[in-house]
């Protein structure tokens, strides 16, 4: 699991990049380090399978997502192709691998890169809680989630942060018709 994963993360930094397929491009590295993440998921599903066979789940929990999509059939009893299994799981794995961590990381890296950015930040935080600590209010001073709604610059800042670096991939683009600029 944990190559899986090494291979996941190289995998979605480089899917971002320019779509070169020439060796030492990262969108090349990509192409290679996808069919690795299948081989991986090749080997994962056969070994679930095996045990299934074996009857060695006993032991373990029974229902995890792998043998969901293994055992469930549709109405006419069609079992999911093993093709489609794989793309589930990729799917699965890459929407809930590090997204918020990576949206988090890159905010605070942007940040750091401008301290200008940050001075600003500071400075609308502490006039919300001085404002808050004129009122009776218990607790006044400290920021709660409503006080999100009057932070203008924060939310333009987060808005910046993830149209440079969307946490998620996009899909590969392929270019169908040039175009020229003047």
């Amino acid at each position: 699991m944990v190559e899986l994963q090494i291979e996941l993360v190289k995998w979605s930094y480089s899917i971002l990049k320019f779509s070169i397929s020439l060796p030492g491009f990262a969108y090349y590295n990509s192409l290679k380090t996808w069919k690795r993440i299948v081989q991986l998921l090749d080997t994962i599903v056969d070994e679930q399978k095996l045990e299934m066979a074996e009857g060695r789940m006993s032991n373990r929990a029974k229902v995890d997502i792998l043998t969901s999509l293994l055992t469930v059939s549709d109405e006419k009893g069609k079992f999911t192709s093993e093709s489609m299994i794989k793309d589930n799981l990729i799917l699965f794995l890459f929407v809930g691998y590090d997204n918020n961590s990576n949206a988090f990381a890159m905010i605070i890296y942007f940040i750091a890169k401008c301290p200008h950015v940050y001075k600003q930040l500071v400075q609308e935080h502490m006039s919300i809680m001085e404002r808050k600590h004129e009122s009776d209010d218990i607790g006044a001073g400290a920021l709660t989630r409503d006080d999100l709604s009057t932070m203008k610059y924060l939310w333009k800042v987060l808005q910046e942060a993830l149209r440079l670096q969307p946490p998620t991939a996009t899909a590969f683009c392929k270019a169908t018709t040039d175009i020229e600029y003047n």
